[in-house]
């Protein structure tokens, strides 16, 4: 194989019930100067055979396995195994239309952008689909800053899964996942070291990925009640608060706490309440968070005391 244009990292763990569809929708993609690089995160079902039978029949197969160590570090081994120009991470439950990495990179050489992102279908196998804009009008298909309409950004559903990033703009600014073993959210700092970073971006208002959702899926499963909270404290290692990003803390803080079960709620309430009083009493004062609504900062006086 001629060197890969995309590479999309698959990171799975105990995925063989939607495995092969998601891997059959990377073996038909339009965009034939690809690599799919398969991370086997210590699966204990079938998904390591199901991932050989593909390597065994397409040569840009690649299958990389190892002890669990957490969704965060079997993306990163992925990144750092990946030759592509660009990279690109499908979940393993997911799949994606033929023409979408041939889509997305026309526009990335096209415009030499750090990233491309494009819009997502919420798929339930029952057959029930949701489209899902990630940005307001004005900002698609055309080049731009993120850092330039960085509220809109930082709100924007994260969605890492449908976008490709330069490989070089993701190794010059050091943008790598968490490694926190068995937490949640570790799209949350990566994808806003990216949006923080990047000097050329483009979405397009499109949808090529179908992000699987699960009838009867609990929504309390949130794994560890704190991972946002280290999600967070990476982000403010690397960037000063800003009024935009104390109202996105925010509002995932919230999103967090409302998806915890009841014996969860206090140990992320007491972190959620430390964090944001320590940043008020150091940086602003109620009146300057000028990213959050009244019934919002309602809301966080509430936390707060």
């Amino acid at each position: 194989m001629n060197h890969p244009a995309v590479s999309v990292i698959v990171p799975a763990y105990n995925a063989e019930k939607y495995i092969s569809e998601n891997l059959q929708s990377l073996s038909h993609q339009t965009l034939k100067e690809i690599e799919v690089i398969c991370v086997n995160d210590g699966s204990t079902d079938r998904t390591l055979s199901i991932m050989e039978q593909f390597s065994h029949r397409d040569i840009r197969f690649k299958i990389f396995s190892g002890r669990n160590a957490g969704y965060g570090a079997a993306c990163n081994r992925g990144i750092a195994n990946a030759c592509g120009q660009y990279v690109a991470i499908l979940e393993s439950d997911d799949f994606c239309s033929p023409t979408f990495y041939e889509d997305l990179l026309t526009i990335a050489l096209r415009e030499n952008c750090d990233f491309v992102k494009s819009d997502f279908i919420m798929y339930w196998s029952q057959g029930k689909q949701e489209y899902v804009e990630l940005v307001q009008s004005e900002l698609y298909n055309k080049l731009f800053t993120p850092q330039t309409n960085l509220a809109p950004m930082l709100n924007a559903y994260p969605s890492h899964w449908s976008a490709i990033y330069n490989k070089n703009f993701l190794n010059t600014k050091n943008i790598r996942f968490l490694e926190t073993r068995g937490a949640s959210y570790q799209d949350t700092s990566f994808a806003i070291k990216v949006i923080m970073t990047a000097q050329k971006a483009f979405f397009v208002n499109k949808a090529y990925v179908r992000y699987r959702q699960h009838f009867g899926q609990s929504v309390q499963n949130a794994g560890n009640p704190l991972a946002i909270c280290k999600e967070f404290a990476e982000v403010e290692r690397h960037f000063p608060m800003t009024p935009e990003l104390f109202a996105t803390k925010f509002r995932r803080y919230m999103w967090n706490y409302k998806r915890l079960s009841e014996t969860e709620r206090p140990q992320f309430l007491e972190c959620f309440r430390q964090e944001f009083r320590n940043t008020l009493s150091t940086f602003f004062d109620i009146s300057s968070t000028s990213g959050l609504s009244n019934k919002e900062r309602s809301k966080l006086m509430e936390v707060i005391t």
